[in-house]
């Protein structure tokens, strides 16, 4: 077969490759689930962040600059 042939038999194959990925990354459901995930990925790694930052701070709760600090959030 001509090496001609082959290159643009390969390069046509990419290209119907890259067409279909192209339509799956602008799939407005793909798009939504991927930001749900990364609200849902956020939110949970905050609350593990600051449950974390609170058990670590317990012990120092009677020091009343560090008692100010956990405690404000709570008073609201």
């Amino acid at each position: 077969m001509d090496p001609t042939q082959e290159l643009i038999r390969a390069i046509e194959s990419q290209t119907r490759l890259l067409e279909k990925m192209y339509a799956f990354e602008t799939s407005w459901r793909r798009r939504l689930l991927a930001g749900l995930l990364t609200g849902l990925g956020s939110t949970i790694g905050v609350s593990i962040v600051l449950a974390a930052a609170a058990y670590l701070l317990k012990p120092y709760a009677d020091n009343i600059f560090v008692r100010d600090i956990i405690e404000r959030p709570v008073r609201r």
